[in-house]
Order: structure tokens, then sequence, then C-alpha cells
């Protein structure tokens, strides 16, 4: 049905396209949200029905439907979408003549891109802000970063494997997904410690094993029970409820658990923690400035050098 509809909307039949969509939507989202066909179908999908929706001027609908899309490829698919939904998110508020929120959107779908690896969408991004919406960005230096490559893998329940320890679980996990032991710890934890956590030589922190397990594009709950202290469940909680408001742009609100959470002993103990945040006190210095701020440059390079030397994958740079 998504490429009936798609063969459709090529041919210039969007309203028998949407027709179609929104059929295959309604059934989608039916499905549990750990569903396999729900997780590899849904994001694209509703990406399709926004660019068909663009095209008959349903503005609003685009705006509901790339909201959607936008949350669910944060929550599912990585984000891998997320830029995608962002730029049709300002293209329906330019349609509805609401140009003074074009350029979060867009400011999104640029660094999106860029945080994805795709450099052509970025700088597509910024060509069409300058010359079709008429908005010019400081992009922080963004450009002078070399962002490492990090194979994505869409989450997924996956065929079981036989292990007896959470070390050999991951070992066989990262075996399975094709990734090199570098390519699995980098930003996360040094080589050596994600070597002694696969020979269950050393203790795995769930923050540490969240990521882990993100990164293999599985589902932490799945795989492993596990008991948290008082401070690390709070932590753990917290950390959830400050990434939600920076979603829905929620800054002043944010700042107060923002300064909760720092003062808490675990919030600086584990090194994805430490990236975390670094990143949230970017993003809120940046926010909390009408006009683009000096410091978020170097609050941005700072924090990419920690994240390689996290890994201990330091490339020179000319």
């Amino acid at each position: 049905m998504h490429t009936q509809s798609r063969i459709l909307a090529k041919a210039g039949n969007y309203y028998d396209a949407i027709r179609i969509l929104e059929q295959l939507i309604s059934s989608l989202i039916k499905l549990p949200e750990a569903d396999r066909e729900k997780e590899r179908q849904f994001a694209p999908v509703l990406l399709t029905l926004s660019t068909c929706l663009l095209e008959v001027g349903n503005y609003d609908r685009v705006l509901e439907v790339s909201n959607l899309g936008a949350e669910y490829s944060a929550a599912r698919k990585q984000g891998q979408l997320n830029p995608d939904f962002e730029f049709c998110i300002a293209l329906a508020l330019q349609g509805l003549n609401r140009p003074s929120e074009c350029r979060i959107p867009l400011q999104h779908a640029y660094f999106g891109f860029m945080l994805l690896g795709k450099y052509n969408q970025a700088n597509e991004v910024l060509y069409q802000a300058r010359e079709v919406f008429g908005i010019n960005y400081d992009i922080h230096r963004v450009d002078e970063i070399d962002f490492s490559h990090q194979l994505r893998i869409p989450y997924n329940r996956g065929e079981p494997v036989d292990c007896d320890s959470l070390g050999s679980m991951i070992r066989a996990l990262r075996k399975r997904a094709g990734l090199s032991l570098e390519q699995l710890c980098n930003g996360i934890c040094s080589k050596p410690t994600l070597l002694r956590i696969e020979k269950d030589e050393s203790h795995c922190s769930v923050f540490t094993l969240e990521a882990l397990m993100q990164r293999l594009g599985r589902d932490i709950s799945l795989y492993k029970n596990f008991f948290l202290s008082k401070e690390d469940f709070l932590v753990f909680q917290l950390r959830d409820r400050i990434n939600t408001l920076l979603m829905e742009r929620r800054y002043p609100d944010a700042l107060i658990l923002f300064h909760e959470f720092t003062s808490m002993q675990n919030s600086n103990r584990h090194s994805v923690l430490q990236q975390f945040a670094k990143m949230t006190n970017a993003v809120l210095h940046d926010a909390s400035c009408a006009l683009p701020n000096p410091d978020f440059p170097s609050m941005l390079l700072v924090l990419h050098s920690d994240f390689l030397i996290s890994s201990s994958i330091i490339r020179s740079r000319a």
C-alpha cells in the first residue's frame, strides 16, 4: 500500500495517495509499539503522507502528521527521519502564513541532517532557508565538526541469543549487528571498558547498558532485568523528563529540572550522563539568548571533543 501510494503521488494523484496512506496509518497505529512491522513502516508512511499533504495545501494536517512522525522517529527510529519532518513542519508553517515560526524547525532540520551525516541535505536546508524563507543562520561552526559516522540499526526484538551472562549477550548482539568494538563503544565508553564488560570482568551501569543497547537497536527492557538504587532511579527518570521538555521546547521548565539533575551525585558518575549534561547545558544556554550566543560554538566543539575522547578514538584534523 505504501508503494502504491508513492506511485500515485509520483503521477500527481495526491488525493488518492492520501486516502491510501490514511488507511494504512489507521491500521499501523493500532499495532503495539514493539511490533516490528509498525517500527519499520510507521515513520516512512507518515513522511510520505506529509509530503502529499503539502502538495494539496492541507497544512494543518501536515503539522499534525509531521509532529507525530518526529516524535515516533525520535523514540523508535533513532531520529533518522526527524530532519525531514522538521522541514515539512517549516513548509507547512510557511503555507499557513506563520513565517516567524519557521526559524526553529529549519534550524532543527539543518542540525539533524548534520548529525546524521547527511551533509548535502543539510546544505540544501540552508539554501532553502535563505532563498525560500528569507532566513539566514549562524551555524555556530558546526560545519567544521567532523562527525563520526555511526551505523544506525532500527529498533527490533531480534532473534534470541543463547547466552548465560550480560557480557556474552552484548558480545553476541554486537557481532550479529556487524559492529566492531570501536563502533559500539564510540562515545559511550572506552574500548578496554567494553572488553571488560563483554568478558563479565566489569560492572555495567544501567546508563552505559542503555546506550549500548540503543546502538545495537535493542530495547533494554527486553533483555535485562535490573535493580536501581534510589538515586540511580531518580536520575534515570529526571533525565527522561528533561529530554521530553527539550523536545517540547519548554526551556524554562527544563532548566529547573536540569539544576536538580546536576545537583545529584550520580549525574556526573558516567560518561554518558556527562555528555547529556553538557549537551543540555549547551541547548539551554543558546535558547536563553535572543541573539546568536558567542559561547555556543565552543560548547559544541568541547562536547564533540569529549565524545571522541570518551571512546578513545581521536582522529587528527588538518
